[in-house]
């Protein structure tokens, strides 16, 4: 299948299976203008592990010229909601972007028209029903999201990036109050006497296993408490470890999960990944212990991992998506996000209009932090009595 875009002739082609893509994809994320969460590494891991659980089957779209050049993938997948095959984004559900992966030459040109294409694009990708396309950047480094013309409402959350600078102590000082970088040297003192305290990253494959089994049971029961289940799921943990055999050594898409350790137990772990020179934010995990709490070491953890990352060097620190405080102090900008939720036939209704509906109350109960507030206690009660 194909059609043509401004001068160039575009050929698409849709994978279920896209490890034969392998080579082209990670060779044109190099290029792109694109996240940690539309690599090759991200979306195989996901897809193989989660994805397969949570019923999607992949239809990774591929255009390529008449050449055979790949200039862009949409990482797709169709999962069955209501009778209706809706159309996502690989990664749904634990990615903070959702977008394509389009070479840099291709947006270029003057009339690329994406928008001319996505007939087609529909069509290569089987037909479906409904488009729920979530957690989209208007922009990204600088250049428009070529799939803009699909939004139809702002996501209820934005996401947080920081500059990275060589120096953490300028980086820190600008960033942070002399009163509380006073507070976080009391906090430190008390952290650093309650016993012999550890930083740094697992030396082998076996350590960052346990590292991560220990990482999800640590996130499960704080959340758990909240009211948020499930993320003591075991196709969690294969994801994760499935992202894991992309190592530095033979990726340039990894995991960096950068840890805290008190006696040589696990107090605080900070999951990001590296990719372009950027910090990823996964998963923060935190000691379930009320007097390690007070000393704060999910700060200390924070802090010692931005150091870490301007000592090597890092250009970006992305935060992902939620409203913390700690996001907001440290942040130098927002990241609006989007979603797209189009109805293709009559079948997709009843789906496409719950997801409208769900989308815009959880923007507005967002902007309203009194109704939030009250709906998250709500939640906790029904479920985190049950799990505690």
């Amino acid at each position: 299948m194909g059609d043509v875009v401004g001068n160039v002739a575009i050929r698409l082609e849709m994978f279920e299976d896209f490890s034969p893509l392998q080579e082209q994809w990670r060779a044109l994320q190099e290029r792109a203008d694109c996240t940690f969460y539309q690599t090759f590494e991200w979306c195989q891991s996901w897809q193989s592990t989660i994805g397969v659980v949570r019923g999607y089957k992949s239809r990774v779209i591929a255009g390529f010229t008449k050449d055979g050049e790949l200039v862009f993938v949409l990482p797709f997948g169709i999962q069955k909601r209501l009778g209706a095959k809706v159309l996502k984004w690989l990664g749904t559900g634990e990615m903070t972007y959702g977008m394509g992966v389009f070479c840099p030459d291709y947006l270029a040109l003057r009339d690329h028209r994406i928008s001319a294409l996505w007939p087609e694009i529909l069509k290569t990708a089987g037909s479906p029903d409904l488009i729920n396309l979530v957690r989209q950047p208007k922009f990204w480094a600088n250049r428009d999201n070529p799939l803009a013309f699909l939004f139809s409402t702002r996501s209820a959350n934005q996401s947080y990036t920081m500059d990275l600078t060589a120096s953490f102590d300028d980086l820190y000082e600008k960033k942070r109050s002399s009163s509380t970088r006073r507070g976080n040297r009391k906090r430190d003192n008390k952290l650093f006497a309650a016993g012999n305290v550890e930083f740094g990253l697992p030396t082998t494959q076996e350590d960052t296993h346990i590292l991560l089994e220990k990482m999800q049971i640590q996130q499960a029961a704080r959340l758990a408490k909240r009211g948020i289940t499930g993320l003591d799921a075991p196709e969690i943990k294969a994801f994760l470890f499935a992202l894991n055999a992309y190592s530095k050594t033979n990726s340039s898409a990894y995991l960096l999960p950068f840890n805290l350790k008190i006696d040589k137990h696990v107090v605080a772990v900070m999951l990001g990944a590296s990719f372009k020179n950027s910090y990823w934010a996964l998963v923060a995990s935190l000691t379930s212990s009320a007097d390690l709490q007070r000393m704060s070491p999910g700060n200390y953890a924070l802090r010692k991992t931005i150091n870490a990352l301007c000592d090597d060097g890092y250009a970006l620190f992305d935060f992902s998506a939620g409203d913390s405080d700690y996001k907001k102090h440290w942040s130098d900008r927002e990241v609006h996000l989007y979603e797209s939720i189009r109805v293709a036939t009559i079948k997709g209704a009843p789906a496409g209009l719950a997801k409208l509906m769900t989308a815009i109350i959880k923007r507005l109960l967002k902007n309203n932090q009194s109704a939030f507030n009250v709906l998250s206690k709500i939640r906790a009660s029904i479920f985190g009595s049950k799990l505690s």
